[in-house]
C-alpha cells in the first residue's frame, strides 16, 4: 500500500490530468449532438460576421488579464496571467456556472504570492466591479437603445415555460429561506461585512477600482457582441439592447441551473430572451447554436492547449477537486 501511495504521489500531476480528461469527456460527449447542430448552423451564416464575433470574443481574454493586473494586490505578470485566463476557457467548461474559473484564479493568485485572504479579496473586488459594470451596461442599454419593453412577447407559446417556472420558484424559495432561516441571515450579514472589508482594502486605490469597472464592462461587451454578431450572421437585425436582454437571461439561467459550463441552461435562457424580443423560433435556435459555438465550443481547444502548457509549471498542483 505504501508503494502504491508513493507511486500515486510521484505521478499525481499525470493522474490528475487523466482524470481531468475523463471528466471533460463525460461533460462533452453527451453534448456532441449540440456541437453538430452548431456546426450545421454555420452553413447559412455570413462568415465575416462569424469571424468578427470570434475575434471580439477572444479579445475579451487579454482584457480580463489586464483587469486582474489592475486589481491584484501584489505585482503579477500580464503574459502569464493571459495564459492562465486562456486555460480558464477550458477549465470553466468542467464545473457549473463560473466555479471553474474562480477556482483557477484563486489558485493562480496564491501562486503569485498572494495570501488566501488577499486572493479572495481580489476575486470579491472583481465580482463587485463586474456587477457595477454590468449594471451600467443595462442602464446604458435602456437609455440609448431603441428597444422598448412593449416589444417583449411575454406570452410567446414557444418559450421553455418549465425553465422559467423553475427559475421563478427558485428565486421565491431562495428569498423565503434567506428571510426565515437565521443561519442564512448570518451568512448574508457576514458576506456584506467581508465586502466592506474588501472595499476598505481598495479605498486607497480608486484608479484600480475604476479600471476594474471599465475593463469588466469591456469584457462583458465582447461576449455580448458575439451574440449580436451571431444574429447578424444569419440576417437577423438584432440591436445590442435586444442582444443584452437575451444575454442577461442566459446568464441568469446558467447561474440558477448549475450545469458544467452552463450547458443546456444557457442555451434555454438565450433562446427565451431572443423569443421575448421578437425573434422567430427558427432564427432564435440558429442564433443560440451559433453563439454557443463561438463562446463555448471553439474556446475549448485553445483553452486546453494553454492548460496543458502550464500543467508542468504554474498549474502543477492545481486540482479542481481541491480548489472548487
Amino acid at each position: 500500500m505504501t508503494k502504491i501511495w508513493l507511486w500515486v504521489k510521484k505521478h499525481k500531476p499525470a493522474i490528475f490530468l487523466v482524470l481531468l480528461i475523463l471528466l471533460a469527456l463525460k461533460v462533452f460527449i453527451p453534448q456532441i449532438d449540440t456541437l453538430i447542430e452548431s456546426i450545421q448552423a454555420l452553413k447559412e451564416a455570413d462568415p465575416m460576421w462569424v469571424i468578427a464575433g470570434v475575434i471580439v470574443f477572444f479579445a475579451g481574454v487579454p482584457v480580463l488579464a489586464w483587469q486582474y493586473l489592475e486589481l491584484a494586490i501584489k505585482p503579477i505578470k500580464f503574459w502569464l496571467t493571459f495564459r492562465v485566463e486562456m486555460a480558464g476557457l477550458f477549465v470553466s467548461k468542467l464545473l457549473p456556472s463560473s466555479l471553474g474559473t474562480l477556482s483557477l484564479n484563486l489558485y493562480y493568485f496564491v501562486y503569485a504570492k498572494h495570501s488566501v485572504v488577499q486572493s479572495t479579496t481580489v476575486m470579491a473586488m472583481n465580482a463587485f466591479t463586474s456587477g457595477i459594470a454590468y449594471g451600467l451596461i443595462i442602464i446604458g442599454g435602456i437609455i440609448v437603445g431603441d428597444f422598448s419593453l412593449n416589444s417583449i412577447n411575454i406570452f410567446a407559446a414557444d418559450l421553455p415555460w418549465g425553465l422559467i417556472s423553475l427559475i421563478t420558484l427558485t428565486l421565491i424559495f431562495g428569498a423565503i429561506i434567506i428571510y426565515k432561516v437565521p443561519r442564512f441571515n448570518k451568512k448574508i450579514k457576514k458576506t456584506f461585512s467581508e465586502l466592506k472589508y474588501n472595499l476598505k482594502a481598495y479605498s486607497h486605490r480608486p484608479k484600480a477600482v475604476l479600471m476594474g469597472i471599465l475593463l469588466n464592462g469591456i469584457g462583458s461587451l465582447t461576449s455580448l457582441f458575439a451574440l449580436y454578431a451571431s444574429a447578424h450572421a444569419i440576417g437577423i437585425d438584432l440591436t445590442m439592447t435586444q442582444a443584452l436582454v437575451a444575454y442577461t437571461i442566459g446568464n441568469i439561467a446558467a447561474g440558477l441551473v448549475p450545469t458544467p459550463g452552463g450547458l443546456g441552461a444557457t442555451e434555454a435562457g438565450i433562446y427565451s430572451g431572443l423569443i421575448l424580443v421578437g425573434v422567430d423560433v427558427t432564427s432564435a435556435i440558429t442564433i443560440t447554436l451559433l453563439y454557443r459555438l463561438i463562446s463555448y465550443w471553439l474556446p475549448i481547444l485553445p483553452g486546453y492547449y494553454y492548460f496543458w502548457s502550464l500543467k508542468k509549471t504554474v498549474l502543477s498542483k492545481f486540482s479542481i477537486k481541491t480548489h472548487s
